[in-house]
């Protein structure tokens, strides 16, 4: 069973979580909203579960609404600016 993607939002910031199937916390983004852009700025991943690859997920997750939601993401967490950086191109269209 994959991990599921859980949003909550209230209309000014919110967070997407990756989630286990036993319900434990794989990977969090925090991200607040200005001028309809989505404002990414801190991911968390519990220190034993770092390297495993969750936190690029719950980004590549991010980037999947802006495109399905026509939004633009603007990232101030470090992680998400050198992700950013490394995918180059493949993220112009929803780069703010």
């Amino acid at each position: 069973m994959e991990p599921q993607l859980t949003r909550e939002d209230d209309g000014q910031q919110g967070t997407l979580s990756l989630v286990a199937p036993d319900g434990s916390a794989l990977a969090s983004l925090h991200y607040v909203w200005r001028d309809a852009q989505m404002i990414i700025d801190h991911t968390f991943v519990p220190p034993h579960l770092r390297g495993k690859g969750h936190a690029e997920k719950i980004v590549h997750a991010a980037v999947k609404l802006a495109r399905d939601d026509g939004f633009r993401i603007a990232p101030q967490c470090s992680y998400v600016v050198k992700l950013f950086a490394l995918w180059g191109t493949k993220v112009d269209d929803v780069r703010a």
